[in-house]
């Protein structure tokens, strides 16, 4: 698994340089696929889009794994973020982890889904 995702990257690292990609016409990095409403570290569907829309083409997301094995767009696992009752650290399954709403309203994404 980590070996494709290496590769993953590796392509996609080739596939700019190739296609004439200048980091001087895109000076903005969307931290965490880009924050929303006045959150932060999202990782979410609605954050990647917004800041897509803006014009934003450089995007920065972290990675968790689930209990399952699963990798996900997710800073880390120690804050609920609003997907699980009370505070401290909890590691959800991939069917928790998608069927909870970031804060209630974002869509959370697996890194395939983000694909």
């Amino acid at each position: 698994m980590m070996r494709r995702f290496i590769l993953t990257l590796e392509i996609l690292f080739v596939s700019l340089f190739l296609l004439g990609f200048s980091w001087k016409d895109y000076r903005t990095i969307a931290h965490a696929l880009g924050g929303m409403d006045g959150k932060d570290y999202l990782n979410s569907r609605e954050g990647f889009l917004f800041m897509y829309e803006q014009g934003v083409r450089l995007f920065e997301l972290d990675l968790s794994r689930t209990s399952d094995g699963v990798w996900v767009c997710r800073h880390n696992w120690n804050d609920s973020m609003g997907q699980w009752d009370g505070n401290g650290k909890k590691v959800l399954t991939e069917k928790e982890f998608r069927q909870s709403k970031i804060y209630g309203k974002y869509t959370p994404m697996t890194l395939e889904d983000f694909f």
